[in-house]
Parts: structure tokens; C-alpha cells; sequence
């Protein structure tokens, strides 16, 4: 019996205390579980998906908190579902983090921790975050003029920015200008920004690139993702050589004017300048040109006296008037060249019918042709300029050379040359027509002394050996280190250069120009 009592308590004791024990815990959890959309991100334009299952949640949704190693505070993403399965996106950020986006830079790592209640632990998942190099690139490598923009355009898929920055360098100009890119629409990540060039030494537009023909372009983009990556592209720029045009080739008389008009793309001034000179005023003037858009004219006008700044330049009968433009991009310059002759009467009529044989101008005046040595010239008669009559020809001898002109003689029926003083036509001009097909005619004005005689070539003057008329106007200038005006004995002399038998050239109107009205004498 007393055995009875022992066992019956024994067992008493054990049923309580497996109740007591049994009735102070809870039924245990089942752990949530993470899945994750990728392990490894590229790009602000990525967002990771996260995927919880927790058995055990009966909400419609559960908090996560996201940090990094650059926000160790993080953010809060709230993922939602149902049946204890719930999602979310995760967004990324070179910048502050938001509410959907945690800042990161290159391979961060980032830690998303959920608190699971039942059983109660933190779970925790991770993903590396790495940065994409951004690529810049130009709309062309070569850029010509002002006209054409270069087109930037950078592609960077870590930057959510307004805008981002790139610096521009020239081979000439190095002090970087910042250009501001602006994002492309419906592009993530694209930005872009057009460019002007000016080789003109003032900036006229926002974002205007200064350059000089030949200058290579470097742009820049410093990627701040991954740090330290300096992208760069390079260009080159020309400009376009400016041209510039007259109305004529030829003026007559002051009352004449010359149109002059300048092209020049790489310009965006309102006027511009070009120097105007002559041989009788070898300084010259400054001509201001006005316009816009790269096309700009102006007018010269002709005086025998004293040039006019900006307005007027001297010259003399049978000038040369040359018009030159300092063209910046490419660095050179350009000109243009035209005759200016007075309107002054013929003075010494020496020979054809224009020129009418006979009329002089000058006391003791007496002008006589030769030729130079028997078989030198065969002379002969051909249809004059005018087409009213006749004048001579000439056709290269046999005697390897050949020559012939018109000399002063004491009177016409002489055959000694003399001499007459003509020191007052020294800013005139002879004139002569010509047409043949000798190759070459050099021609002489000089005194009997045949001191160190100027063949100047007909062809520098005008002439071609092609069988049509060309005149021919030569200033007296261009004998003035030879000839003494004050005894003139050759009015013109000429020979065939190179000499080529049977070649042949035709003499018409043939005078000298006068500096002053003449009085006809006697």
C-alpha cells in the first residue's frame, strides 16, 4: 500500500509539470525567406525586384530597410502582397537617397534587412551596385565655318540629373569653357547640347567655342561613376577662306565707281575691313565693308588727286588698284586687282586709224616707224580693230631675230633717231592693240642711248597669242628706272620673244595718254 502512494505521486507530479511546461511556449514560426532579381546592378536606370515569403504575415504588407555603404541610415521600401508572399522595387541613386532610391557609387554594397516576428530574427539579403562608364561622342570629327554646330552627346546611365557638365579646349584656346548638357527626351541618361564656333576674339553666342583654322576640339566628360573616369573625344575645325569680288576689272574716269562685296562665313561682325591701294598712293586706305550673316559690300571711288579715308583712292592714268581682305580663318590673304584709266584724250596719236596719225599734241612731235634690219620683219597690211580700213602687220624674218617701233626724228624724212623731252606724261600711259600669234612681244620705251634698256613682256599687260585683239596698257612707270622722260627717242619698240620665224603680230591704235587737257597745236 505504501509502495501505491509512492508511484501514484511520482506520476501525479510528472502529468503536471509536462502541462505546466507545455502550456508556456507558443507554437513556433516558419522563417521568412528572400528572393532577389539579381545579385549584381548596373545603372541608375536599374531597379532590383525583392520578393518576400512569410507564411506567417496575414498584413497586406511588410517594411524592409535598405542601406549602403554611403547611407547607413537608409530607407524604408514597403513590400506589398498577399498569402504571405509579398514584393517591391528597389530603386538606385548617385545622388541623396529618396523614398524609393538608396545612394550608391561604384561596387556598393548594398543590404536589405527584413525583421521577421515568428520565429524572431533579422533576415538579410545583399546586392552589389556597380557604376557604367559613360560614353561621349560628336555628331562629326570635322567642323567647318561658323554655320555648322558640333553636336555633343553624353550617355551615362548612372546620372539622373537636370544636367551635366563638359569642358570644351581648343589647340589655341585651352582655358576650358563649360558647356551644360540637357537630358534627351525619352532617353534615360542621355544628354546633349549643339555648339557654335567664332574665330572672331569676342564670344557672341552662350556656349560659343573660340577657335583658329587647324585648332583641334577636345571635349571632355569627367564620370563621376566609376570615380576618376575622364572621358574624351577630339574634332577639328576649319574655317572657310572668304572671297572677295568687284564689279569690274576695268574703270574709267572719276566719275566711276567700284562695287566691292565680301564673303566670309566664319563672320558674324557687322562690317569689315579692306585695304585699298594703288601705285600712285602705295599706303592706301582703310574701306569699311558693311553687312551681317558673313556677306558684307561697299563702294570705292577714284580721285587723281589725293586719296579720301574710307571713301576714295588716288590714282593715276592706267593705275593699278589692288583690294586686299586680311581673311582671319585660315589665316591669309585674298585679293582682288583692277585697271582704273583716265578718260584723257589720246595725246600722241602715233599710229591706226584711231589713233589718227598726224594729230599732235606735243611741239616737235615727230614720230616715224623702222624696221629693225632688212629680213627682220616682213611688213605687210591686215583688217584694223575698228574694221574701218587697214593696219600694219608684221611677220618675224628670217634673220633670228626680229624687231620694230616707232622713234622721234628730227623730221620724217630723216633716218636719225633724236629725242624729245616727255617729262610731263611720266604718270601716263602707252597703249597699243594687239593680235598675232608670235608667242611673245617685250616692248620698250627708252632714249637713244640704249642705256640699260627694260623689256617689259606684252603678255604681264594683256596680250595673248591667240590671233584675237587684246589692248594693251602699260604704265610709263614701269620704264621709269631706264628711261629719261626728258629725251625720249623710242615712243615703242618691240621684239618677237621668243623669236619664231613666220609668227606674226598686228599693230592698232597705238598712244601715249596726256596728264593734262591738251591745246592742240599747230
Amino acid at each position: 500500500m505504501h509502495k501505491f502512494l509512492i508511484f501514484a505521486f511520482c506520476f501525479v507530479s510528472l502529468f503536471y509539470f509536462v502541462f505546466l511546461n507545455s502550456c508556456s511556449q507558443e507554437p513556433k514560426g516558419t522563417a521568412g525567406t528572400f528572393t532577389l532579381s539579381d545579385s549584381v546592378l548596373t545603372g541608375t536606370n536599374t531597379s532590383l525586384t525583392i520578393t518576400i515569403k512569410d507564411p506567417d504575415v496575414s498584413e497586406s504588407q511588410i517594411p524592409v530597410t535598405v542601406t549602403s555603404s554611403l547611407d547607413a541610415i537608409g530607407i524604408t521600401v514597403m513590400l506589398t502582397g498577399t498569402n504571405g508572399v509579398f514584393t517591391g522595387k528597389l530603386y538606385f541613386t548617385t545622388s541623396a537617397s529618396n523614398d524609393t532610391a538608396i545612394q550608391v557609387s561604384h561596387n556598393s554594397l548594398v543590404t536589405i534587412k527584413y525583421a521577421d516576428k515568428k520565429p524572431a530574427a533579422d533576415r538579410i539579403a545583399t546586392v552589389i551596385w556597380k557604376g557604367s562608364a559613360g560614353t561621349l561622342t560628336l555628331d562629326k570629327e570635322a567642323y567647318t565655318s561658323i554655320a555648322t554646330p558640333m553636336v555633343i552627346t553624353v550617355e551615362d546611365v548612372d546620372v539622373s540629373a537636370p544636367n551635366i557638365t563638359v569642358s570644351v579646349t581648343t589647340t589655341t584656346y585651352t582655358n576650358p569653357v563649360n558647356v551644360v548638357l540637357l537630358p534627351v527626351s525619352g532617353k534615360y541618361g542621355t544628354y546633349s547640347k549643339s555648339v557654335y564656333f567664332t574665330p572672331e576674339t569676342r564670344l557672341t553666342l552662350a556656349d560659343t567655342i573660340h577657335v583658329k583654322s587647324g585648332d583641334v576640339v577636345t571635349v571632355t566628360y569627367a564620370d563621376q561613376v566609376p570615380p576618376g573616369t575622364v572621358v574624351t573625344k577630339t574634332a577639328t575645325w576649319n574655317g572657310v577662306a572668304g572671297t572677295l569680288e568687284i564689279d569690274s576689272t576695268d574703270y574709267h574716269g572719276q566719275a566711276t565707281q567700284a562695287t566691292i562685296n565680301l564673303t566670309d562665313p566664319d563672320l558674324v561682325s557687322t562690317s569689315v575691313d579692306v585695304l585699298v591701294k594703288s601705285k600712285k598712293d602705295t599706303a592706301g586706305i582703310t574701306l569699311t565693308l558693311t553687312g551681317s550673316s558673313g556677306k558684307y559690300t561697299g563702294t570705292l571711288k577714284f580721285t587723281m588727286t589725293t586719296s579720301v579715308a574710307k571713301t576714295s583712292i588716288a590714282v593715276s592714268d592706267s593705275d593699278l588698284v589692288t583690294i586686299s581682305y586680311q581673311d582671319a580663318e585660315p589665316s591669309g590673304t585674298i585679293t582682288k586687282t583692277c585697271n582704273w584709266y583716265s578718260n584723257l584724250v589720246k595725246a600722241l596719236g602715233i599710229y591706226g586709224q584711231n589713233a589718227t596719225p598726224g594729230s599732235m599734241y606735243k611741239q616737235g612731235f615727230l614720230p616715224k616707224f623702222f624696221n629693225w634690219g632688212p629680213n627682220t620683219c616682213i611688213e605687210s597690211e591686215d583688217t584694223n580693230f575698228a574694221k574701218t580700213g587697214t593696219t600694219i602687220k608684221l611677220t618675224a624674218g628670217t634673220m633670228g631675230w626680229a624687231g620694230f617701233g616707232w622713234t622721234q626724228v628730227s623730221d620724217m624724212a630723216s633716218t636719225v633717231v633724236s629725242s624729245i623731252n616727255m617729262s610731263d606724261f611720266a604718270a601716263c600711259s602707252l597703249h597699243v592693240r594687239l593680235k598675232g600669234n608670235a608667242t611673245g612681244i617685250n616692248i620698250l620705251v627708252e632714249n637713244a642711248t640704249h642705256s640699260g634698256q627694260t623689256w617689259v613682256p606684252a603678255s604681264d599687260y594683256g596680250y595673248i597669242g591667240d590671233e584675237q585683239w587684246h589692248e594693251v596698257v602699260i604704265p610709263l612707270s614701269a620704264w621709269a628706272a631706264t628711261c629719261d622722260l626728258s629725251g625720249v627717242s623710242y615712243f615703242m619698240g618691240a621684239v618677237f620673244s621668243p623669236y619664231t620665224a613666220g609668227q606674226y603680230i598686228v599693230v592698232d591704235d597705238l598712244y601715249w595718254t596726256l596728264p593734262q587737257t591738251p591745246t592742240t597745236q599747230p
